[in-house]
């Protein structure tokens, strides 16, 4: 990302709108360090001073697994990728807060690909 961003500064770019990926923080920082206006999009860095828009994640999470439940499914699991991101993060965090309710500490049973299985306490994200 850093050189891609450099070529772009050095042709005389202005700003830039940024999707971050994982392990940009230092480049970003960077950035607005040497003062380069910048907006990052989707993603941001909770000890970086930079603009950014983002869908609320918690709420989205926890709205979307309320919403499953309402339906009466009984085992919803998050499906997440990379949890080291902050959106990533914030998503777990909004599925997880539904099970923090004494009603929904069942148990789920379920299976490995590698054949073994396991029980663990909701909530699962896999």
């Amino acid at each position: 990302m850093t050189r891609v961003v450099s070529n772009l500064i050095n042709k005389g770019v202005d700003g830039l709108i940024i999707v971050p990926c994982d392990n940009s923080e230092k480049s970003i920082a960077s950035l607005v360090n040497n003062n380069i206006p910048i907006v990052l999009f989707d993603r941001y860095f909770p000890e970086i001073n930079v603009s950014y828009v983002a869908l609320n994640n918690f709420n989205a999470s926890y709205i979307s697994t309320k919403h499953l439940l309402n339906a009466g499914y009984n085992a919803p699991c998050m499906v997440a990728y990379d949890v080291n991101l902050i959106h990533m993060k914030e998503r777990i965090r909004g599925y997880k807060r539904l099970w923090m309710k004494p009603v929904r500490e069942t148990w789920l049973t379920w299976s490995f690909e590698a054949g073994c299985s396991q029980k663990v306490r909701r909530p699962f994200v896999a």
